[in-house]
């Protein structure tokens, strides 16, 4: 028996992010956290901890409740963190510019990648729309190569005129 089946076991007793958090790659670990939880060693097998789970006493399933707030609590942190991480790096790329503006530059590369992501965004629907023989690996090429692009020029923007991420939490908050 493996931790998947102990995370099934959770996630029907109404521990969906402890199954979760089971079923997934640090599944050992937070499985020997129950196991301690549920008054096994840390080291018990799967299948102890799921016999274990499936009798729980309701002061067990607190502890366990109280694990998954933890395992809540720090994909929280993981995420300010990493948001915290792209601000920074928006802002020191937003930076640049404006001290490269300030000396009288221009952005000139990333004007030029612009421009080639989306001529070549032209000329692939160009040639999709013109050529009504495309072998079909050929369209599927084309097809991820034009998401590619739109994905390319979609950053563009976002990073001129802002990420849309704010403006969407600030709807969420109305």
């Amino acid at each position: 028996m493996d931790w998947s089946n102990v995370a099934k076991t959770a996630g029907s007793l109404g521990l969906k992010v402890l199954g979760g958090a089971l079923g997934g790659p640090a599944g050992a670990g937070i499985g020997g956290m129950v196991a301690s939880a549920l008054g096994l060693s840390a080291d018990a097998q799967p299948d102890q901890v799921q016999q274990a789970l499936a009798t729980a006493s309701p002061d067990s399933l607190v502890k366990l409740k109280q694990i998954e707030a933890e395992i809540v609590k720090a994909n929280l942190a993981a995420g300010i963190e990493h948001r915290k991480i792209d601000t920074l790096d928006i802002q020191n790329a937003r930076s640049r510019d404006l001290q490269l503006k300030q000396a009288g530059y221009r952005n000139t590369r990333a004007d030029l990648m612009i421009v080639v992501a989306f001529v070549a965004f032209v000329a692939i629907a160009w040639m999709i729309n013109v050529n009504d023989e495309i072998k079909p690996g050929v369209l599927a090429i084309f097809n991820m190569s034009i998401g590619a692009l739109l994905k390319m020029l979609g950053d563009a923007f976002q990073f001129e005129f802002g990420s849309s991420r704010g403006s969407k939490e600030k709807d969420q908050l109305r």
